[in-house]
């Protein structure tokens, strides 16, 4: 082997001289960067093992003693014990992964799904916290995240900051809740105010705001269903526009309490 491929092997496994070791890795794997994609069987399971191996077998063979124990491993390559074991391991590691399922991810749906993500987030805070969820396009959650904390009474929402990292998670729609420390979810006009803007930010950005909750003593209210919002950008269980979305009858203004029993899932 020249000495242009041994340094380099040297610098991808330092530390092991051994003339049967890193350096009688392949040629390929080293040029190609170790991209595994491109790297056949027998490539990969001597970049595992760190040596080369001296089996004849075929891949095949390899593959179908995927389950065999390290000592096994050890015998079929002509390997020591310790890079027989990471070979084992290996295959360990890809067993697990194929047998890995992504746990289902909760959807909103209703301004009553966003209220049961996002509640215990905001439950106990002494002041305003704005939590956004960040849904990819069928309203399943991408990401949770904490984008302000104001004051006593008032919160700190400015477009950049729910927008921004909605763009970074590749989101497809945002709602957002936050909390009146005071336990009264009814909305201020400041915060029909800060709706009426992220709406408008949502549209230019092709992001749409879904719905925005006020969380308040267990309940809340949707701004939404209060009219703060039109209907292109309409949860599919949201009120209608011009009434107040569902809520615990305690939180419901005077008035619209048949319309936030109507709204409830």
């Amino acid at each position: 082997m020249d000495a242009s491929t041994d340094a380099g092997a040297r610098v991808l496994f330092p530390g092991n001289p051994s003339p049967r070791g890193v350096s009688a890795l392949p040629r390929a794997s080293v040029g190609r960067g170790l991209a595994p994609e491109h790297c056949g069987t027998r490539e990969l399971l001597e970049i595992v093992a760190a040596r080369r191996t001296e089996s004849s077998a075929g891949a095949w063979d390899f593959l179908r003693r995927s389950r065999a124990p390290a000592a096994e491993w050890a015998e079929l390559l002509g390997i020591p014990a310790r890079s027989a074991l990471r070979v084992a391991c290996a295959f360990e590691l890809g067993r697990r992964a194929a047998r890995s399922e992504q746990p289902p991810r909760p959807s909103i749906q209703t301004p009553r799904d966003a209220f049961d993500l996002m509640a215990d987030l905001l439950r106990g805070r002494d002041r305003e916290t704005v939590i956004a969820a960040y849904l990819d396009g069928r309203h399943r959650l991408l990401h949770l995240h904490e984008v302000s904390v104001g004051t006593a009474t008032a919160s700190l929402i400015h477009p950049r900051e729910v927008f921004g990292p909605a763009l970074r998670a590749g989101a497809c729609a945002v709602v957002i809740a936050h909390n009146h420390p005071s336990g009264d979810p009814e909305p201020s006009a400041e915060d029909h105010g800060v709706t009426e803007r992220l709406v408008a930010a949502g549209e230019l950005l092709g992001i749409p705001l879904l719905d925005h909750l006020v969380v308040g003593g267990g309940s809340f209210v949707s701004l939404r269903g209060r009219g703060a919002f039109d209907s292109r950008t309409q949860l599919p269980g949201s009120a209608r526009p011009g009434h107040a979305g569902p809520s615990t009858p305690s939180a419901v203004p005077r008035g619209a309490g048949r319309a936030a029993a109507d709204a409830r899932p």
